[in-house]
């Protein structure tokens, strides 16, 4: 069995890497997304309380967030264990989790630097229609603007803008870094911690060489 947590800024491949890790280890993925729209269509007290906070853009609180994680993880499907994408993300998640004796057998750090996040981002591309992701530097398209199969246009997201990533880079990194400092203060000591194993993984790299570099990790669980 194997607990497992990625951290990382927005774009450093946490997704792509957390599917590879699912195959590779054979369990699944969490996402507090996922678990959130979930709950949305779930006929239950807690449901119809998520619901009406997110239509009524109120945050949801971290005692909330917990209740949902931790009514997901008891089912059989995380039996043999699971990887959390985003969570702990807040100093009081990172609280919850030594608070009720939760423990994590490793924490992958997928590190990047925010200049190369911004260019990753930045050049990224979209297909509406089916989804087609190209970037203009490093998986450009074959003709510029176009997608490969039907030639329609493609498109800039939003949240792909230059300031809109540098704005949320800022969220992160002064909320979710201080739980980055926690994680590696808490791993490999030799007392009963609840974060056994830490990496830091330089995610700059081709992801290719990110999954092999996170392959030689998960041959030691």
């Amino acid at each position: 069995m194997v607990k497992c947590i990625l951290i990382g800024v927005p774009g450093s491949g946490k997704g792509t890497q957390a599917e590879k890790i699912s195959e590779y280890l054979r369990i699944p993925v969490v996402t507090m997304s996922a678990l959130l729209k979930k709950q949305l269509s779930a006929e239950s007290n807690l449901g119809r309380e998520v619901a009406a906070k997110m239509r009524e853009g109120i945050l949801i609180s971290d005692d909330i967030i917990w209740k949902i994680l931790s009514q997901e993880l008891a089912l059989g499907q995380y039996a043999k264990g699971y990887i959390l994408d985003g969570f702990p993300r807040t100093m009081a998640q990172a609280d919850m989790i030594e608070a009720q004796g939760f423990l994590i057998d490793l924490a992958l750090h997928l590190a990047v630097e925010d200049a190369v996040i911004v260019h990753r981002m930045e050049g990224r591309r979209v297909h509406p229609a089916s989804g087609r992701v190209y970037h203009v530097g490093f998986a450009p398209p074959l003709k510029p603007g176009l997608d490969d199969k039907t030639g329609e246009a493609l498109i800039q997201r939003e949240d792909d803008r230059a300031e809109v990533v540098k704005k949320r880079l800022t969220v992160f990194h002064n909320q979710t870094e201080p739980v980055i400092e926690w994680v590696k203060s808490h791993a490999n000591r030799k007392d009963m911690s609840c974060i056994r194993h830490y990496y830091k993984i330089d995610a700059a790299q081709n992801p290719q060489k990110v999954w092999d570099d996170i392959q030689e990790i998960l041959k030691k669980f």
